[in-house]
C-alpha cells in the first residue's frame, strides 16, 4: 500500500523491500535500475531503526543513499489518506535529506538527554558515526552539531571523542591488566589472508537443520512465527539466502493476512526460485518432527544466530583484506574476535540446552 500510496502521488519510481530484513540481495537487484535510493519507510520507532539498518546495506552496495522521514510516525499509505497525495509529494521532495543527516538525527529521537546514562549512549552512537567519516571538515561539522544539541563546550566534547577514537583501537585483550597497543600483523589468526572458493552445491538447502525446524515450528500458527521471528530478526544471516526471502514472505506477507498456515495459500505467493526452493525442501519441512517442548525451539534459535556470526566474519575477513589503513583493519579484526568468542559462548549455550537433544 505505500508503493501504490507513492505511485499515486507520482513518485512512480518505487519499490516495497517486503518487510524489515532488507537484504543485500534485494540491494544487488534494485542496483541493476538505479544508484541513488531514497529510503521512506515508517516514521515509527521500528521504521527508524529498519532505516539506519538499510542505510547500511545499501551503503555496502555502492549507492547514494537519501532519506525522507515523515511526520507523526506515519508511513506513505497514512500519509496519503490523512493529507493528500499532491501534500505527500510536496512533503516528500521538500524533505530529502542524506543518509548521514538522518542517522546524526536518529539518535536524538524520544531521548532525555537530562538522563546520564541515555546522554552516554546518545554520545557513542554518535561518536561512532562520526568516527567513520574520512573528510575532516565532516567531522568538525558533526561536532559542533552535536556540541549544540547537548550544549556543551566543543573542547571536553573532543577530549570524549578522543577517548573514544582510543578506547576503539586499543583492545583489551580479555580484560588483562596487561598494557598492550594490538598490531593488526599480531591478529593474523584471526584472518584469512588466502581465502578458499567457497563451492556452493547446486543444490544446497540448508546451512544446518535447525532452519528447516524452524519453518516447522512456524507453520503451527502466526503468534508462534511472530515470536521466533522477533528473536532471529537481526540473525538471518544465520539461514540458506533462499530459506532468509521463505521466510520474510511467510512472515511479512503471509501471516499479515492469516493466522494458520495453509499450504496451498502460501504457494501462491511464490514464483520463480522461491517456489522451485520451497518445492525443494517442503519435505523436508514435514518430516520434522516437533513437540511442545520450547527447549528445541530455544536451541535452534541459538544455533541460527551462532551461524550468523560465521557469516559476519567472512564479511568483515574481505574488508580487511580489501581495506589499506592499518588502524582500521585492527577494528575490523577486533570485530572478528569479538565475534568469535559470541560464537563460542553461544556454542556453550547450546550445548547445556541441548542434554539428549539431536540436531
Amino acid at each position: 500500500m505505500d508503493v501504490i500510496a507513492s505511485y499515486r502521488s507520482d513518485l512512480g519510481e518505487a519499490v516495497c523491500s517486503l518487510g524489515t530484513a532488507l537484504s543485500d540481495s534485494q540491494a544487488r537487484l534494485i542496483k541493476k535500475y538505479a544508484d541513488e535510493i531514497i529510503i521512506c519507510y515508517d516514521g515509527d520507532k521500528a521504521g527508524i531503526s529498519n532505516t539506519l539498518k538499510a542505510i547500511n546495506v545499501f551503503k555496502r552496495n555502492n549507492f547514494k543513499v537519501y532519506t525522507v522521514m515523515l511526520p507523526d510516525k506515519l508511513d506513505p499509505d497514512e500519509y496519503v489518506s490523512k493529507y493528500g497525495t499532491l501534500a505527500y509529494k510536496n512533503y516528500f521532495e521538500s524533505h530529502i535529506t542524506d543518509s548521514l543527516e538522518y542517522e546524526f538525527n536518529a539518535q536524538f529521537i524520544d531521548k532525555n538527554l537530562e538522563d546520564r546514562e541515555v546522554l552516554n549512549e546518545v554520545k557513542n552512537n554518535v561518536f561512532e558515526i562520526i568516527n567513520k567519516l574520512n573528510s575532516q571538515i565532516e567531522i568538525d561539522k558533526y561536532l559542533n552539531k552535536f556540541k549544540n544539541r547537548i550544549n556543551c563546550e566543543l573542547d571536553s566534547l573532543l577530549i570524549d571523542f578522543n577517548d573514544y577514537k582510543n578506547n576503539h583501537v586499543i583492545s583489551n585483550m580479555n580484560n588483562t591488566n596487561i598494557e598492550y597497543v594490538p598490531n593488526y600483523y599480531d591478529y593474523q589468526e584471526f584472518v584469512d589472508i588466502n581465502p578458499k572458493v567457497e563451492i556452493v552445491k547446486p543444490k544446497a538447502l540448508y546451512k544446518n537443520i535447525s532452519e528447516i525446524r524452524l519453518f516447522r515450528y512456524a507453520f503451527q500458527n502466526r503468534q508462534l512465527a511472530k515470536t521466533i521471528d522477533e528473536k532471529i530478526f537481526n540473525d538471518l544471516g544465520g539461514m540458506l539466502e533462499e530459506n532468509q526471502n521463505l521466510w520474510m514472505t511467510l512472515i511479512n506477507d503471509y501471516y499479515e493476512n492469516f493466522d494458520t498456515f495453509d499450504q496451498g495459500k502460501f504457494v501462491k505467493l511464490l514464483d520463480g526460485k522461491d517456489l522451485e526452493h520451497y518445492l525443494d525442501i517442503n519435505d523436508l519441512i514435514f518430516k520434522e518432527i516437533i513437540t511442545d517442548d520450547l527447549k528445541d525451539l530455544e536451541i535452534c534459535i541459538e544455533k541460527i544466530k551462532s551461524l550468523n556470526y560465521d557469516e559476519s566474519n567472512k564479511r568483515l575477513n574481505k574488508k580487511v583484506l580489501n581495506e589499506k589503513d592499518d588502524i582500521i583493519k585492527v577494528q575490523l579484526v577486533e570485530k572478528m574476535f569479538k565475534n568469535r568468542k559470541l560464537k563460542e559462548n553461544k556454542e556453550k549455550e547450546i550445548k547445556s540446552k541441548k542434554n539428549n537433544n539431536m540436531l
